[in-house]
C-alpha cells in the first residue's frame, strides 16, 4: 500500500530495504511471498467459519469478496479454491500490485478484474457500483498511516450489506499491551522506518468499526501472533 510510505522520517535513508520492499524488488511482474503461503491456509480455514454460505457449492449462490489491498494477489488466487460461491474484487493503491494480482489471476473466472483503489480516500470515490457480503483485509493497516484504517472501516461500512462481515487479519495489541516479544519488536521497527505506521489496538478497531454501525466483533487466534478479527453490518 503506497499511501503508507508517505511520511517516512529520515532514518529510514539509511535503513535496509523491508521485506515488503525486498518482495516488490522481485523480477517479472508476479510477485510471490513465502508469508502468504504460510497463512492464507489458515485464515481460509477462519473465513470458512464465519461464512456458512462458502462452506458448499450451491448453484445460483454469488457471495461477493472486496479485498483491500490485495498485495501481490495470492490470497485473491487462493480464497476462491478454498471458499465456495465466491466471487472475488481485488483492489490495492500500488499498480505493481494490481499487475501482480492480475497474473496470478488471470484463468480464474471467479476472480474480478483488479481495481486500484486508496483505502484512505472517500468512500464516495470507491470505483464501485454494488454491495458485497465480505470485506477483507490482510497485514495493512500495522503498515500504513491510521488514515488508511479509518478509511478503510469507513468504506467498507459503504460498501457491505446489511449482515455482511468486515474481517481484517494482522498483529494486533490486546488492551493496550503487545501479545509477544516479536512483536514488540516488530513494533519498534515499524515505527522508526515511519512513525505513523505500528501495530493497531484491537480496541481501538472495534470502537472505530462499532462506531459506523458494524457489530457482533469476533477474534480468532491465528498462527504467528496474528488475529482473525471480523465484525456483522449492522442495519443501514
Amino acid at each position: 500500500l503506497r499511501a503508507s510510505e508517505e511520511g517516512g522520517n529520515m532514518t529510514t535513508a539509511t535503513m535496509p530495504k523491508s521485506g515488503w520492499e525486498q518482495l516488490m524488488d522481485q523480477e517479472g511482474t508476479k510477485k510471490h511471498g513465502a508469508h502468504n503461503e504460510r497463512n492464507q491456509g489458515p485464515i481460509a480455514d477462519g473465513l470458512l467459519s464465519l461464512l456458512p454460505q462458502c462452506t458448499a457449492s450451491s448453484p445460483g449462490v454469488e457471495v461477493h469478496v472486496l479485498e483491500i489491498a490485495s498485495g501481490t494477489g495470492q490470497h485473491a488466487a487462493y480464497m476462491p479454491t478454498r471458499l465456495r460461491n465466491v466471487i472475488w474484487h481485488p483492489t490495492d493503491f500500488d499498480p505493481a500490485c494490481v499487475a501482480s494480482t492480475r497474473e496470478w489471476t488471470k484463468d480464474m473466472d471467479m476472480v474480478r478484474e483488479p481495481k486500484i483503489l486508496d483505502a484512505s480516500s472517500a468512500p464516495d470515490s470507491w470505483p464501485f457500483d454494488q454491495l458485497f457480503d465480505l470485506v477483507y483485509n490482510c497485514n495493512t493497516i500495522h503498515l500504513a498511516p491510521t488514515e488508511v484504517m479509518v478509511g478503510l472501516v469507513t468504506g467498507a461500512a459503504k460498501f457491505c450489506k446489511q449482515g455482511a462481515k468486515l474481517v481484517i487479519y494482522g498483529p494486533f495489541k490486546i488492551d493496550g499491551k503487545h501479545t509477544s516479544e516479536s512483536n514488540i519488536q516488530f513494533d519498534a521497527t515499524l515505527r522508526a522506518r515511519n512513525p505513523s505506521w505500528g501495530v493497531r489496538d484491537y480496541e481501538e478497531l472495534d470502537r472505530l468499526a462499532q462506531s459506523v454501525g458494524f457489530t457482533k466483533p469476533q477474534r480468532l487466534e491465528m498462527p504467528a501472533n496474528n488475529f482473525l478479527c471480523s465484525w456483522e453490518r449492522g442495519p443501514k
